[in-house]
């Protein structure tokens, strides 16, 4: 609490745990659908290093919001700092395993253009072949009429994509079917750089950004109907799809405007359609929204605690976070029920809330140690602070023989 307000009805508090929401309904659906197609008996490698690359990006991000929130907490080490292993592990995957970088820049879209290409791999087939003339020349225009076929997909559908969210699951998905359209075309332009575009990073991390959204804005659709009538879930879907979509659209829009070919730069930015309507970031209610959902006994709080390690010490801070939401909001209904009414609790009442104000009390310490590090091994040990305080030693002049000037020596 702060001013006798839930730090959660705060709204600066709010955008971080909203934001910090939203990556977590992307990361949990990303991963389990690499996982059940995994289950499948398939190894989608594109998809593997997309999944590696989101996750721990995103999962920096949620890092930093988180400790926005915890504050002190999350920076004083101790067994009650339920942050600062995570925060201190999340570079490792960022970095090992390939680093996100080379991921981004070079493998997902890479990989990806040769692999699920229809007609590009015959194409350097032909050419490697050096004498196939034929194969060559289908290929190249079996290229161009995909590419035809695509881009006018992606302005069609940018034309007749649904605008009302009545239904929310249906709605979105139209919006990543005008996207992964959008997405085809603006990649069969870029081919035209040959192997240039190998060269060209950034370009291809873009291009790697606009594949990720869209995979995983239909991993969100795919999870939250496995989840069926969550109480919830609709809004944090709401709010992490208006976000992926609009990622997704403005790496789109980054690859027209910096394309090295400005004629194929102005043709791509004419099919990803921003002119037929451009998804805007997440509003202050959606965030606000996604918020809520997760600082509430909802069925996506609970989704969100399955697969997730808690102590059976019920004093444990990950625990009681856990197990006292619950009775803090059953706690703050009560407040504002009394608040209405303009009377004092009854004695279970107040019984409640000195429970949940006991609770929060405890939740909200951070760790304290009487004796560190080297004074534990030495019960004599007194750390510098702490020493009794003693006088520099006084300075006197000193005539040095042989030589013209003075030196200064303690007393």
């Amino acid at each position: 609490r702060q001013f006798k307000v839930p730090i959660a009805d705060m709204g600066g508090v709010q955008e971080h745990i909203g934001r910090a929401a939203g990556q977590a309904l992307i990361v949990r659906a990303g991963a389990d659908l690499v996982a059940a197609i995994v289950d499948r008996h398939e190894s989608p490698s594109v998809l593997s290093a997309v999944i590696k690359q989101q996750a721990t990006d995103r999962g920096r991000a949620a890092f930093q919001d988180a400790m926005d929130v915890m504050a002190g907490s999350a920076i004083c080490r101790g067994p009650s700092n339920v942050l600062a292993a995570g925060y201190s592990m999340n570079p490792v995957g960022i970095t090992v395993e390939g680093a996100n970088t080379l991921t981004r820049t070079l493998m997902i879209f890479g990989q990806g253009v040769t692999r699920s290409h229809p007609h590009l791999l015959p194409v350097l087939r032909a050419l490697e072949a050096g004498d196939d003339a034929g194969g060559f020349a289908r290929g190249t225009l079996a290229m161009a009429w995909h590419g035809l076929r695509n881009a006018g997909a992606a302005v069609g559908r940018a034309l007749t994509r649904p605008r009302s969210k009545a239904d929310l699951p249906a709605y979105y998905e139209a919006q990543l079917n005008q996207l992964a359209a959008g997405f085809a075309a603006v990649c069969d332009m870029t081919l035209v750089l040959g192997g240039a575009l190998k060269r060209e990073e950034m370009i291809s991390g873009r291009m790697a950004d606009c594949l990720s959204s869209i995979f995983l804005g239909y991993a969100c659709l795919w999870w939250c109907e496995q989840q069926g009538d969550a109480e919830g879930l609709d809004r944090l879907m709401d709010y992490a799809l208006t976000g992926l979509v609009h990622e997704a659209q403005q790496a789109l829009v980054g690859v027209a405007t910096n394309f090295p070919m400005r004629p194929v730069g102005w043709a791509m930015a004419a099919v990803t359609a921003k002119w037929a309507g451009p998804y805007p970031a997440p509003t202050d209610k959606q965030v606000q929204a996604a918020s809520d959902v997760v600082t509430h006994p909802t069925d996506v709080f609970a989704a969100f605690c399955q697969d997730v390690y808690f102590s059976e010490d019920a004093g444990a801070r990950l625990t009681m976070l856990r197990d006292w939401l619950p009775e803090a909001a059953r706690a703050q209904r009560l407040e504002q029920a009394l608040r209405r009414a303009k009377r004092a609790p009854t004695a279970e009442e107040q019984e409640l809330l000195s429970r949940v104000e006991a609770a929060r009390d405890r939740i909200v310490q951070v760790d304290a140690f009487d004796r560190l590090g080297v004074e534990l091994a030495d019960p004599a040990y007194v750390r510098p602070a702490l020493r009794p305080y003693a006088a520099p030693a006084a300075k006197v002049a000193v005539a040095l023989p042989g030589r013209g000037r003075e030196a200064q020596s303690e007393a």
